[in-house]
């Protein structure tokens, strides 16, 4: 109890310490998450101005046809076509140009694929029939959209009332005469504004249909968007507003870069200053004690200093103090060590720029060997200054020496040296024998395609000779003959087999696989391989099932004849290792994260739980030899390299005796 006020006066200084840490940890957050919305905002502003300028540069071309419409009232259909091919010219994502005269649709161009739009009359339309109204009775341009439009397809539609009245007249619907009306394909216009962009790596949303602002419907993207706390800025439309939400694909930070050492030092600075808050406290309590207690308080405090002094020995590293005057107070026998040569001003006292100024005379350092000694002492005040990252020393003695500081509460300065030879001698080790693997992983591949080159042309060969002895006319071979023919045939497709995906990994492994990446049906695929398989299924009496799910239309990402490779792998395990009268079942789902993913599960013989860490290794054939299955053990590895090569996934869930399930994801095309 006796020395209560020093402990929780070191408490409540390492408290000090640690609260300002949590304060500057928050204040760093918040100004890293802000930076982050703001770099946010600025690419969405770059997006609100593109598809505002996209979007006014087609609906411009409205108050051109309503310019048209009242400058020649007789025109024929013609003049229509022409005036309208002229207007539309250069413009991209047009769907058509349209007159209503007496809101009925009479006039399109382009007409071709719009028949169906002919003659709609837009105030009997009970969908269309409000905005209609709206738009006569106010004379102002409505955007409507995107709609289903009535000749098939969806797209934004702008209306533009258009009156017989004069000049000075103010429109009204007594002199309504119809509408001018463009309607625009919304997809070229979120491209060319930059929403629709596979390659970036952010997520979008917009909402306001009809141009309806924050309470319209959401027409692109996920309403989820508008519920993660985005970015949301208002784009401008005539009469009307949408609104675009954007944040990162893979959500808000949360957490900033410098956070853990800003921690670990807050948590050091704490205990020192904690500790020598409470030595400080306890000796002011102990100079109070009545004079008496003086010799043994003196003993006490001599003890402490002792104890202090122990523990700074106990540390490893160099430890050097300096006051708030940037002058020498202690440090470790370590530090003398170090610094023997300059030993002899290692003394209390001692200013902090003479102590650098003998360092640097002593060039030790390789790092700066080639700066004047006015240069490294000017580099060693700055990083004294402020030292926000530790500084390394390369010293000539062959030692790397890590140099950090911390500033003490009270103004002082706490520097470590620490000996990180070993460690620095570990990376350059573990850097060479990165490099010794690559280039022997390279010498491999490489040996692998030579050889398979090598072995496919005698194999080649071989079955040539083996099909010509199977079909020679005029030779009829006896029973024995024929099963030795069909011997030497199945044993070289299967060694050919194995040759051929030897190259494939070869090639995969050395980088030399030219994908072509298209937009395909899945469906479609995955009906084409039935025909291949089909005569295995029947040797085995294996039943085929199919059920795609909500993934019945979907189109993926993909080079389609590797899909087709990957797919046949995995079809031809599943019967390989079914039992005879099994099944297959073949479900195809969307994901949340966009991805289609296409699950293979077979009733065959399954895999043991021990055996799930080497499936994708190489030639292993996970001790299946003894079923007398053919296989060369390699598939499932070229399947799930040409995966990860396609941006997709590959795993599998499988119970011994029960059977197995083999998944293969792709990205799904938008």
């Amino acid at each position: 109890m006796r020395y209560l006020n020093s402990v929780i006066g070191g408490l409540f200084a390492a408290l000090v310490v640690l609260s300002a840490v949590a304060y500057e940890d928050s204040i760093q957050f918040s100004t890293f998450r802000l930076a982050n919305r703001i770099q946010v905002n600025d690419h969405l502003s770059t997006i609100r101005v593109k598809i505002e300028a996209e979007l006014n540069s087609r609906l411009s071309l409205v108050y051109g046809l309503s310019a048209f419409a009242k400058n020649f009232p007789n025109f024929s259909e013609e003049q229509f076509h022409s005036f309208a091919s002229e207007l539309s010219n250069n413009h991209k994502g047009i769907k058509s140009l349209q007159l209503a005269p007496g809101a009925v649709v009479t006039y399109i161009y382009p007409l071709k694929g719009n028949e169906a739009a002919i003659g709609h009359d837009l105030l009997a339309d009970p969908t269309r029939r409000a905005a209609a109204e709206r738009a006569i009775a106010e004379g102002k341009f409505i955007i409507a959209g995107p709609v289903n439009l009535k000749q098939g397809g969806v797209a934004l539609i702008g209306r533009q009332p258009i009156y017989s009245s004069g000049p000075n007249e103010a429109p009204s619907p007594e002199n309504f005469w119809g509408f001018s009306v463009i309607l625009i394909d919304l997809e070229p216009l979120l491209k060319a504004g930059g929403v629709i962009d596979n390659s970036s790596d952010m997520q979008f949303a917009l909402r306001g249909k009809n141009g309806l602002g924050p309470s319209g419907a959401v027409f692109y993207g996920n309403q989820g968007v508008f519920d993660l706390d985005p970015v949301i800025l208002d784009i401008s439309l005539p009469n009307g507003s949408w609104q675009l939400a954007g944040l990162p694909k893979n959500g808000w930070v949360t957490s900033w870069p410098g956070r853990i050492r800003l921690w670990v030092i807050g948590l050091g600075i704490a205990i020192i200053l904690g500790i020598s808050i409470y030595f400080y406290m306890r000796r002011t309590s102990e100079l109070r004690d009545k004079e008496v207690e003086r010799k043994k308080g003196e003993a006490k405090l001599k003890l402490s200093e002792e104890r202090l002094k122990d523990s700074i020995e106990s540390v490893s590293d160099g430890v050097i103090l300096y006051d708030s005057d940037d002058r020498f107070v202690l440090c470790n026998s370590m530090t003398l060590k170090h610094l023997n040569d300059i030993s002899d001003i290692l003394i209390p006292g001692t200013k902090y720029e003479d102590i650098s100024r003998a360092i640097i005379e002593q060039n030790i350092d390789v790092n700066t060997e080639n700066l004047s000694v006015d240069e490294k002492f000017q580099k060693t005040i700055e990083f004294h200054r402020n030292p926000s990252e530790p500084y390394i020393r390369h010293e000539k003695d062959g030692r790397w020496i890590m140099i950090n500081e911390y500033k003490t509460k009270t103004g002082g300065t706490f520097l470590v040296r620490t000996n990180i030879t070993e460690l620095k001698l570990a990376q350059e080790q573990a850097q060479l024998a990165k490099e010794e693997a690559e280039a022997a992983n390279r010498t491999k591949s490489e040996f692998l395609a030579s050889m398979s080159h090598e072995l496919r042309t005698p194999m080649n060969a071989i079955l040539g000779f083996g099909q010509l002895l199977e079909n020679y006319p005029g030779e009829t071979l006896s029973d024995r003959q024929h099963e030795y023919v069909q011997l030497i045939l199945r044993s070289g497709e299967h060694l050919l087999g194995l040759i051929n995906n030897v190259l494939d990994l070869a090639r995969i492994e050395s980088g030399k696989v030219d994908l072509t990446i298209e937009r395909f049906s899945l469906r479609h695929t995955l009906e084409e391989l039935a025909p291949m398989v089909e005569r295995a299924l029947n040797e085995k009496n294996v039943k085929l099932n199919t059920c795609f799910n909500n993934g019945e239309n979907v189109d993926v990402l993909a080079d389609r004849m590797r899909v087709k490779q990957i797919f046949l792998n995995l079809f031809s395990n599943a019967i390989k290792f079914n039992r005879v009268g099994g099944k297959i079942d073949i479900k195809c789902d969307i994901l949340p994260d966009d991805m289609a993913r296409i699950s293979i599960t077979d009733t065959g013989i399954g895999i043991p739980a021990d055996k799930y860490n080497q499936v994708f290794e190489p030639f292993n054939r996970l001790g299946f030899d003894d079923y007398n299955i053919k296989g060369t053990g390699i598939g499932l590895t070229i399947s799930k390299q040409l995966t990860e090569l396609m941006s997709g996934r590959i795993g599998f869930e499988s119970s011994e005796s029960q059977g197995s399930t083999f998944w293969v994801e792709f990205p799904v095309a938008k």
